[in-house]
């Protein structure tokens, strides 16, 4: 049996490596901050976000959406576009929090323009940029799904 590399190598699986390693990463830097009580976070307006290790970190459910993306099912893959959702929803709540969405973003760039040293990995807004990947992803294998659901609708057609 021969293994085409358009197999493995995929949107799909892209998203999939990426989230775990930002899983491991985030995973790595909670322990290490919460065993030594390091200082090393730079931009201390995301600290909150290293602490708060639980089912709706950004990183636990972009990792999960991406799981639910593997699956190639139109259902499994409606659940990862309604969880890359919930998670631009918290980005933005996040992001507007006190003046409006386009007031706080803009803040948040002069905030970081002002800053010597940044490591821009630790930023929050890029994992919700990373679910936005994954919205999109999910959503154009979600239509592609419905369509060949609605012109073949045997049970095989349910694979996206």
């Amino acid at each position: 049996m021969k293994v085409r590399a358009g197999s493995i190598v995929n949107p799909r699986t892209v998203l999939f490596a990426i989230a775990s390693l930002n899983l491991l990463w985030f995973l790595a830097q909670s322990r290490f901050i919460q065993e030594f009580g390091s200082t090393s976070i730079t931009f201390c307006v995301v600290c909150p976000w290293y602490w708060d290790l639980n089912l709706t970190s950004p990183p636990v459910l972009s990792w999960f959406a991406s799981i639910l993306l593997l699956s190639r099912r139109v259902t499994r893959t409606a659940a990862a576009v309604l969880i890359a959702i919930y998670e631009i929803l918290e980005g933005y709540s996040w992001v507007s929090a006190g003046n409006g969405f386009p007031a706080s973003l803009f803040e948040r760039i002069e905030i970081v323009k002002r800053l010597d040293s940044i490591a821009w990995w630790e930023l929050l807004e890029l994992q919700y940029l990373f679910a936005f990947l994954i919205f999109i992803a999910a959503t154009i294998y979600l239509v592609a799904g419905i369509i060949r659901v609605i012109s073949d609708p045997s049970p095989k057609a349910t694979y996206v």
